[in-house]
């Protein structure tokens, strides 16, 4: 995890996390640039409540008001989330006081309310320090370990449209090892300032899994995609194309072995078909194209030169029995 700070391994255990089985797009969503207002808090706390509640403590914001209790927030979705999810275990740091729920308004410059967030947890001098829940303006919810008022430590964050992040972060950003389920993936693995670095698994809504190398929320390095019509691929990586040595797996029992460049089959390569024939050769862009060999299951061997995936010029039969000729060929054909 690197550097700590605020003791946050007196946080959350990692067992917590659903290991073994989502882009940085969902992290991005900014919590500070939340669009919505909770009205509803507004209307149920008058000026008079306000006043009487005001709290005076060093270790709290002086703008901070106690409340009685949580206010119910009107986020159906996120709070069945939390519900699925379950309770997550808070291990609260003995060093820091644990007060009762504390609500910050904060206002635009002509006074109007900007925000309102609700913390339950712990403070130290006017930060959130240690464990506690905050509830955010867009009905986001974050619940675990904090440093110097960030995520910092073991904690879980379920966005207001049901996305949710379970695992590690570091000064307010996911990182180590963490979960994140959105609508269109889930990933598992290792984080590293908001994006998926280090080793981890994918499974994309569309069935298409990956599990293997990350970089800075890329797929880079070795690793192993599977699609969900069967085929697959397995070899090097390069922000996200296939790049390198690698073999690939059609679903109608073709395989291709060797190098790849943008995604496409680039340079020397081994091309097996399911009635037993082969080519080794050179591949242009997908396509046969250099000095190359064509074995079919006979035993009868082509071996001379492809342009843009057909046969062209001068190339040697070899016929089963050994015996050999030289032909002219045109688009496949002899001439």
């Amino acid at each position: 995890m690197g550097q700590q700070c605020c003791n946050p391994k007196n946080g959350y255990m990692p067992d917590q996390i659903p290991i073994n089985i989502y882009t940085p797009e969902s992290m991005d969503k900014g919590l500070q640039n939340s669009k919505y207002i909770l009205e509803e808090v507004c209307q149920d706390l008058d000026n008079d409540e306000y006043n009487n509640n005001q709290v005076e403590d060093e270790h709290l914001p002086s703008d901070a008001m106690k409340l009685q209790d949580i206010p119910k927030l009107d986020n159906q979705r996120a709070e069945s989330i939390r519900q699925q999810l379950g309770p997550i275990k808070l291990t609260f740091d003995p060093q820091y006081q644990v007060y009762q729920p504390i609500q910050i308004v904060n206002y635009k410059p002509n006074g109007d309310i900007h925000s309102i967030i609700i913390f339950e947890g712990q403070w130290y001098k006017q930060k959130r320090n240690g464990a506690g829940t905050q509830y955010y303006p867009d009905g986001s919810i974050y619940e675990g370990n904090w440093c110097h008022n960030k995520h910092d430590g073991f904690g879980r964050i379920i966005y207001a449209d049901g996305e949710y992040y379970v695992g590690e972060w570091r000064l307010g950003q996911t990182h180590g090892e963490g979960t994140l389920v959105t609508k269109e993936l889930t990933y598992t693995g290792i984080w590293e300032d908001d994006l998926q670095n280090g080793q981890g698994y994918e499974k994309k809504s569309n069935g298409t899994t990956y599990e293997g190398s990350f970089k800075n929320g890329r797929k880079h390095g070795s690793g192993l995609v599977k699609y969900s019509d069967n085929s697959q691929y397995k070899g090097n990586f390069v922000e996200d194309r296939y790049e390198g040595i690698g073999e690939y797996k059609w679903s109608d029992g073709r395989t291709y072995g060797g190098e790849w460049k943008n995604n496409l089959m680039n340079g020397k390569g081994e091309m097996r078909y399911p009635n037993g024939d082969k080519y080794i050769g050179h591949f242009k862009n997908d396509k046969k194209h250099g000095l190359g060999k064509f074995i079919q299951a006979t035993g009868r061997s082509i071996e001379g030169e492809w342009w843009e995936g057909k046969l062209n010029g001068e190339a040697k039969i070899t016929e089963p029995t050994g015996e050999s000729f030289q032909a002219n060929f045109k688009d496949d054909q002899i001439i």
